[in-house]
């Protein structure tokens, strides 16, 4: 059995696409609100988070 550290699942999936709303938000917020241009930092996170929010995915055996 291949050693597996992380598992992958809805709640894997659920928290990276919570961490990708949050960052989408305080980016944008930060870059219209406060004309701060490291919110564009939060905006490449939010994507790399919805990245690994899909890979999380379970996929399915049926085949």
């Amino acid at each position: 059995m291949p050693y597996a550290p992380y598992k992958r699942g809805p709640v894997s999936m659920a928290v990276a696409s919570l961490v990708a709303v949050i960052a989408l938000v305080v980016g944008i917020s930060m870059m219209a609100d406060h004309k701060d241009a490291r919110g564009v930092i939060f905006i490449v996170a939010a994507v790399a988070a919805a990245i690994i929010a899909v890979l999380a995915r379970p996929q399915s055996r049926i085949k």
